[in-house]
């Protein structure tokens, strides 16, 4: 994704080939600034102009999607995702078409009229220990948890999309 190419403004994807398709004569669409410069894929319809597109993946070089081990390279950046609001025993999580679960900081639970929809959610990407691990009591019962760190959304705000 390129702003400012040549003489015209904008932001534009520029293909493999180098051609630029312009999809606004402005900033980057809500959510896609912190994609500039990356390699992405997206899928739309091309009219006159770009329009009904899905949200853009990162990819790798290869062009193939890059899956939960692609939100890595932009921990610690302030972005928005999308996806679809879920509740998990660790709370509020993003599900994203092609990551494993983004948890939002501090929401328990989604409010009620977002639980299951399309969501966009803002906020500083944090790859931290969310979920405590599990543990063996003395009587042999094993807890429930999860190994490793997740991703996890701090300072999120939200809106449906």
């Amino acid at each position: 994704m390129r702003r400012g190419h040549g003489e015209r403004q904008g932001t534009g994807l520029v293909l493999d080939d180098t051609t630029t398709v312009y999809i606004t004569n402005r900033k980057p669409p809500a959510g896609w600034a912190h994609l500039v410069g990356e390699r992405i894929c997206v899928r739309a319809r091309i009219a006159p102009h770009l329009s009904a597109w899905e949200p853009p993946v990162l990819v790798g070089p290869d062009n193939s999607p890059l899956a939960s081990s692609g939100l890595e390279r932009v921990v610690g950046r302030e972005l928005t995702l999308t996806g679809t609001a879920r509740e998990t025993k660790a709370g509020a999580a993003l599900l994203t078409g092609n990551a494993e679960p983004v948890y939002i900081k501090g929401l328990a639970m989604w409010p009620e009229e977002l639980l299951g929809k399309r969501v966009s959610a803002s906020g500083r990407l944090l790859h931290i220990k969310h979920i405590p691990d599990p543990h063996q009591a003395a009587d042999g019962a094993i807890s429930q948890g999860a190994v490793g760190l997740q991703y996890v959304l701090q300072r999120a705000s939200w809106k449906a999309l």
